[in-house]
């Protein structure tokens, strides 16, 4: 391979870089609900009412892309949307998509010298377990195409929610995840660690270990620790000694304190964010978590599920993102899906 297709290979060679979530957004991408399979009759009108929620706020500050995958999907949200909030900077694509998991599927948009880019992954169901929703792989493809993006093809699975990059050059990610066999045979630590530098721009990968229980992306960093603005680190803390999360959530915070310190950096600020007390929807336990939150131009938006601890965390949030408005919506039905408000979007930055 010339020097010349190696440069055009990497999008790091051409100075490009995933930004943080907390910078600049042009707009944010999310996919109607409509699949029973995920959502049963019972619940999906109230996890349809989260979806308005979610884009009436978003729209406030960007745009909002949303992926409908039939016609009878596109007149229900223009219509419910439209009621509450009006369709202005509301965008609909009429997009075949299986589920609404978008941040894992969709690509990773980066931007560099006046440009923006996408990185499409492999996208493989989280290692196999849904066979059906494999096909959103190439809902990814379609969402790439249907942005301004130059395009780069990465030959490894990497969902959205596995990774979660700071504006020190850091990244997290954890192995149980990253290095799953079901995921990326063959693929050894150091691989995974060129090919996120050479596709983010980062400069440092902080690795951890597992992530928590009930998680069934098996580790997504985005339910137990998110970086803010002026190097503060949100990380989800559990109080109750009984819990399977307690002991991982203290190994995390532990790891994190020890591995993103380095000499001649301004030290990290670390908030504590409870977990929820055990949420349950239709007789089932759902893997609740504060952190799986959006970040966008004027807000985070957060999901809250009725308990005790949603107002301390809803109050530690707004301290790390000083300067935004934190707005809660309430998701427990949502979570029966196995995912949150941050699984279910995808943001654009600004170029």
């Amino acid at each position: 391979m010339s020097s010349l297709a190696r440069l055009q290979l990497y999008p790091s060679r051409l100075g490009l870089r995933k930004p943080p979530e907390f910078h600049a957004q042009s707009a944010v991408w999310t996919v109607w609900p409509a699949n029973l399979g995920t959502f049963p009759e019972e619940i999906i009108e109230r996890v349809k009412e989260v979806f308005v929620r979610l884009i009436g706020t978003i729209r406030s500050s960007e745009e909002v892309n949303v992926i409908v995958p039939n016609s009878s999907s596109l007149a229900e949200a223009e219509k419910m949307v439209g009621e509450l909030y009006g369709t202005k900077g509301v965008n609909f694509f009429r997009i075949p998509a299986v589920d609404v998991w978008i941040r894992d599927y969709g690509p990773t948009f980066l931007t560099g010298r006046g440009t923006l880019a996408g990185v499409k992954w492999v996208f493989n169901a989280w290692g196999g377990k849904y066979k059906e929703l494999e096909r959103d792989d190439a809902t990814g493809f379609r969402v790439l195409e249907s942005t301004a993006a130059i395009g780069f093809i990465a030959n490894l699975v990497i969902e959205g929610g596995m990774i979660e990059v700071g504006e020190r050059g850091e990244v997290l990610i954890t192995r149980q995840a990253a290095l799953d066999k079901r995921r990326n045979p063959g693929f050894s630590r150091s691989r995974i660690e060129t090919a996120l530098r050479n596709y983010l721009g980062v400069t440092r990968v902080v690795w951890l270990d597992r992530g928590i229980s009930g998680d069934d992306t098996d580790g997504h960093v985005d339910t137990f620790v998110r970086l803010a603005p002026g190097g503060a680190v949100l990380v989800a803390e559990e109080r109750r000694r009984e819990s399977p999360n307690y002991a991982v959530l203290r190994e995390a915070q532990a790891v994190l304190e020890e591995r993103l310190r380095e000499p001649d950096q301004d030290e990290y600020t670390f908030y504590k964010v409870p977990m929820p007390s055990p949420v349950r929807v239709l007789g089932t336990e759902v893997p609740a978590t504060y952190l799986n939150f959006l970040v966008t131009n004027r807000h985070v938006i957060v999901p809250t599920f009725g308990q005790p601890e949603d107002e301390e965390a809803l109050e530690v949030i707004a301290e790390a993102f000083r300067g935004r408005e934190v707005v809660p919506i309430r998701s427990e039905e949502l979570f029966f899906g196995l995912g949150g408000i941050h699984c279910v979007t995808l943001e654009v930055p600004a170029v």
